[in-house]
């Protein structure tokens, strides 16, 4: 797939967290724009027979959510510590991160620990048990956004920096052919609209194929765009490379990317103004 930011292509940051899984200072962060993945490629990121453990952070997520709290139970204070950070820590697991740069005060205070180096890293919880993290415990965590949105001492536990500009490979295959060559277009640079964002995120585009399989296709995409001109500017981008694919197996060239009237093996180019070209405005729901 074409570099991303930095030399690296989306294959790339597959590989790279694949080679680390079980390594020291293997925690790492996954950035950029939303609809590309992250989230799944962290999970997926796990050692064989490694559990993940996931967690979203908000701006209402404490300390406590992480790393346990006290309950009271048969009229008792015991303590409760099977939150997902300290489960993550104690049983070697994958902890994945949503929205790090949600973290703020006592959150980010726990991170600091929690991703501090292994051979530092430890905590002394309330209830007076000191607890360290089980060798091949690893945090992957995922923001929408740039490095900067992150505070710097947080970022800095994090050896390992990774932009996730499109979705992978692997996840596109698993799209009807039409569907994952519209995929393919609207993350290539030519699909993008003009402020530099794809027209419709690989959420939307998963769920159209999904809803295709009961409905006319022009009803899916009204149910996943919400607005009648993307709806039809989605069902016309998809016809093109419907089209393209079959002009060119007529031709002895299977496969997608091929517009009508362009040459063998080119990218799918639809005019300027027409809908779902180039210059076509709007961006995908958040």
């Amino acid at each position: 797939m074409g570099s991303d930011l930095g030399g690296l292509s989306r294959a790339d940051v597959d590989q790279i967290l694949a080679k680390t899984a079980g390594t020291p200072y293997a925690h790492a962060l996954l950035y950029g724009p939303y609809g590309t993945g992250k989230t799944m490629t962290a999970l997926l990121s796990h050692k064989p027979d490694q559990l993940s453990v996931p967690v979203t952070i908000t701006e209402s997520t404490t300390a406590a959510a992480l790393v346990g709290h006290f309950l009271i139970r048969g009229g008792e204070t015991v303590w409760h510590d099977n939150a997902p950070g300290l489960f993550a820590w104690e049983h070697g697991a994958l902890l994945v991160i949503n929205e790090v740069d949600k973290a703020r005060g006592d959150v980010e205070d726990i991170l600091h620990v929690l991703l501090d180096d292994p051979a530092a890293a430890r905590l002394r919880l309330p209830s007076g048990r000191e607890v360290r993290p089980r060798d091949g415990f690893r945090c992957i965590a995922t923001m929408n956004g740039d490095l900067d949105d992150l505070p710097g001492a947080l970022l800095d536990r994090f050896s390992i920096l990774l932009p996730v500009l499109r979705p992978s490979a692997h996840v596109v295959g698993t799209l009807p052919p039409d569907v994952a060559a519209a995929v393919d277009y609207i993350y290539s640079e030519a699909g993008k609209t003009d402020g530099g964002s794809p027209r419709y995120t690989f959420r939307q585009m998963r769920n159209f194929a999904e809803h295709r399989k009961r409905f006319p296709e022009k009803t899916a995409a009204l149910m996943v765009t919400g607005r009648a001109d993307r709806a039809s500017a989605l069902v016309e981008l998809v016809s093109m490379l419907r089209l393209a694919s079959s002009e060119q197996k007529l031709q002895g060239h299977p496969g997608m990317g091929t517009a009508p009237g362009s040459s063998p093996g080119a990218s799918p180019q639809p005019e300027k103004g027409q809908a779902g070209g180039p210059r076509a405005s709007g961006h995908g729901l958040n």
